[in-house]
């Protein structure tokens, strides 16, 4: 009612990757000018904390869901990985983060995210038993970052636990 009363005409126009039997296609070039893409950084960090949420309220499978459908459409974003090994880690479900940890540093994870890399993954290596390879991981992040209160956190609690499973007594 509103246009109309201007004398001008409403137009709306919507947006959907379905094609529409009849309805020919936009260009490409119209679609980024409309929507453009969200960048691959933004777009992860939005995912994980959709996770975080999800995890929090108890729904699992929707987290994991999430994080698995961010993996699908980012596989090479050492982000994307990290994010999957992080929610199966929330999860207690230690043996399946272990992949998309390794496969997150494989790839060139990057940034704030190094310093979590070291926390979260020697501490499941730890749980998983891995305790050597834990001390290493977690050695290797105090090397280079030596002020990280976490990382020495971890690994007191890695070579604690590497000692106590007896394969640590070279170490005393």
């Amino acid at each position: 009612g509103f246009w109309q009363k201007g004398g001008r005409l409403l137009l709306v126009l919507l947006v959907s990757e379905t094609t529409l039997q009849g309805v020919p296609a936009l260009p490409p070039e119209c679609l980024e000018e409309i929507a453009p893409p969200l960048d691959a950084d933004h777009e992860i960090s939005l995912a994980d904390e959709c996770i975080r949420k999800l995890n929090r309220d108890g729904r699992y499978g929707d987290a994991l869901q999430v994080a698995q459908a961010l993996v699908a459409r980012f596989p090479v974003n050492p982000r994307a990985h990290f994010v999957l090994g992080g929610t199966y880690d929330f999860q207690d479900r230690e043996t399946e983060a272990l992949p998309p940890y390794r496969r997150a540093w494989e790839l060139g994870l990057a940034g704030d995210d190094v310093p979590r890399f070291y926390v979260q993954y020697g501490s499941t290596l730890r749980n998983v038993g891995q305790f050597e390879e834990a001390v290493r991981v977690l050695q290797e992040g105090r090397t280079r970052f030596p002020r990280n209160a976490p990382i020495r956190a971890f690994l007191a609690l890695a070579l604690g636990s590497f000692v106590a499973s007896g394969f640590g007594a070279a170490l005393t």
